[in-house]
């Protein structure tokens, strides 16, 4: 099947209502932009994200000027130019667009041109995402993220809140992997969260903030104690390595 008839097909079952449908799902922003037309269909968390005017727009050139950073404009101005003459029918570019806050943040935007029945360039059908967000988790250590850990901590209720945090580093890390290399450094990272882990209750998790350091979270426990005796265990762990 041509990658025609198969928008062909996308687009009898309303392309928009499928953005509306999937793009909730997703961290990634969905979009579809009609060459012919000028018109951009984008996710709905996109507007509410960036300088936009709505999830539809028709006048889509003028809305992408004003949405791209301004140092960057010249850069998807180019990729825009190679699409129009047939040279360029997937891209993957990194550039900076305009925040709800009039700030930059740097995306990386995908896409794959659809051409007409005459072979014309027609739409193009892709995602963005943003680089610099927070990670979720880390394939290193094998835990959960920052962002994952203010997630766990905004969904307790604030009335009952208590417990506490305890925040483990690794020293001279950066010393590790200069010296033994990044293989052994991943390898003491992945560890010494196997370790901690080890010690923990199933009411307390431990999350992996930056390179070398954890937090440990426990919304229970009221007894001071409590923390002195897991980071007693953990050192303890951690020594035995």
């Amino acid at each position: 099947m041509r990658a025609f008839d198969a928008y062909k097909i996308l687009d009898e079952q309303e392309a928009g209502s499928l953005i509306d449908l999937i793009a909730p799902c997703m961290d990634d922003y969905l979009y579809i932009i009609d060459l012919k037309n000028d018109t951009l269909r984008i996710s709905q968390s996109a507007v509410e994200r960036f300088m936009l005017p709505d999830k539809f727009m028709n006048d889509a050139t003028k809305h992408l000027r004003t949405l791209v950073y301004e140092k960057d404009r010249k850069l998807l101005e180019n990729h825009k130019r190679k699409i129009y003459d047939g040279k360029e029918k997937r891209y993957n570019v990194l550039c900076r667009l305009m925040n709800s806050k009039n700030l930059p943040v740097w995306i990386n935007c995908r896409g794959e041109v659809i051409n007409d029945e005459a072979g014309k360039p027609r739409y193009i059908i892709g995602c963005m995402n943003e680089t610099g967000t927070r990670q979720r988790a880390d394939n290193i250590s094998g835990l959960l993220g920052e962002k994952e850990m203010a997630s766990y901590l905004y969904s307790q209720p604030k009335e009952k809140l208590s417990g506490y945090f305890i925040q483990i580093g690794i020293d001279d890390f950066g010393i590790i992997n200069n010296v033994q290399g990044q293989i052994y450094g991943n390898y003491i990272l992945k560890r010494v969260a196997e370790c901690i882990a080890e010690c923990l209750s199933s009411g307390q998790r431990i999350y992996h903030l930056v390179t070398d350091k954890y937090m440990l979270v426990d919304m229970l426990s009221k007894s001071q104690d409590d923390v002195v005796q897991l980071f007693k265990r953990i050192g303890e762990k951690l020594m035995s390595l």
